[in-house]
């Protein structure tokens, strides 16, 4: 797998695999994506303006993971210097690009000389929830956005 910033011409794949993960969630029953109208809130034209700003994880030159990585979230206070992953996806048929992605965010974030990445996940998702927290991102506070609430989830690397 490789990884790399993203493009504008990378912007249909991201956006396919968002709905392909949103398609996921509902076959599993998981209430997120499919139900808070995040699709719309984030259409295409959201991803092309912003993929300059995506790290992408490619393999075989299809995109099976993104983040967005941001220096600030209105979430969150400035208290220290952070990273903040958003719009996280990966290829259900592609187990451990998501972990491969998150690990790869982290090592960009320690050669910024930042020592902190932040993200969220739904409140309601408690098996994200684990994911999150046995890989050292722990709760911090909650946020909301519209109808999404969300954990505020924090690693100090």
């Amino acid at each position: 797998m490789v990884f790399r910033q993203g493009t504008a011409g990378d912007a249909a794949a991201v956006f396919a695999l968002m709905k392909k993960r949103v398609r996921w969630m509902e076959q599993k029953g998981l209430r997120q994506w499919n139900e808070n109208g995040y699709l719309a809130a984030y259409p295409e034209d959201y991803y092309a303006r912003h993929m300059a700003q995506f790290l992408v994880a490619v393999q075989e030159e299809k995109i099976m993971a993104a983040a967005a990585l941001f220096d600030r979230d209105e979430n969150w206070d400035g208290d220290r210097p952070a990273l903040y992953l958003h719009h996280f996806v990966s290829d259900p048929d592609c187990p451990g690009a998501g972990d491969a992605l998150l690990r790869q965010a982290e090592a960009l974030a320690q050669v910024r000389g930042i020592h902190a990445l932040r993200l969220d996940s739904d409140i309601d998702n408690r098996a994200l929830g684990a994911y999150y927290e046995s890989r050292g991102y722990l709760p911090r506070g909650t946020c909301t956005d519209g109808p999404y609430v969300g954990i505020k989830r924090e690693k100090i690397l």
